[in-house]
């Protein structure tokens, strides 16, 4: 195959072939996939955070009255 042949002249003189450079492409959209889904439930598990910690106040400041 031409593109065989291609990529392994490319590699002979350490240059990343073609069908390299789609790889590391999809590698990284899915790398940038994963992070956007980790930010979504590290925001989430914040709100939750944030939220139960507010409700924790509002009892605090409820008992101290």
């Amino acid at each position: 195959r031409i593109e065989d042949a291609n990529a392994a002249l490319w590699h002979l003189v350490n240059i990343p072939a073609g069908s390299d450079v789609r790889k590391l492409r999809r590698q990284i959209g899915e790398l940038d996939y994963e992070v956007r889904q980790l930010r979504l439930e590290l925001g989430e598990q914040a709100h939750h955070v944030d939220r139960s910690h507010s409700d924790e106040e509002s009892r605090d400041r409820k008992e101290n009255q």
